[in-house]
């Protein structure tokens, strides 16, 4: 997940990945137990405390792990 200075890009493409000058990556594990928590960069989002980019980043990890999962499960039952 990356930041912009205005925006968080869940799964940046790689032509948006090095215009952006931060890059917060959150995995998840299935109990929604952070694995890795890691920020490159010293960008920011503006107008947000960094607890508020993180509370916001985390829902975004939420969210597609459980879209992985159901791609996951929906695969196995085919």
């Amino acid at each position: 997940m990356l930041t912009s200075r205005t925006h968080v890009l869940p799964d940046p493409t790689a032509f948006e990945s090095p215009l952006l000058p931060t890059t917060i990556t959150i995995a998840l594990d299935e109990a929604g137990q952070a694995r890795l928590v890691r920020q490159e960069g010293l960008g920011g989002v503006t107008g947000l405390r960094g607890d508020q980019v993180i509370c916001q980043v985390w829902g975004e990890a939420e969210k597609r792990v459980k879209e992985l999962r159901q791609i996951l499960d929906e695969s196995v039952e085919a």
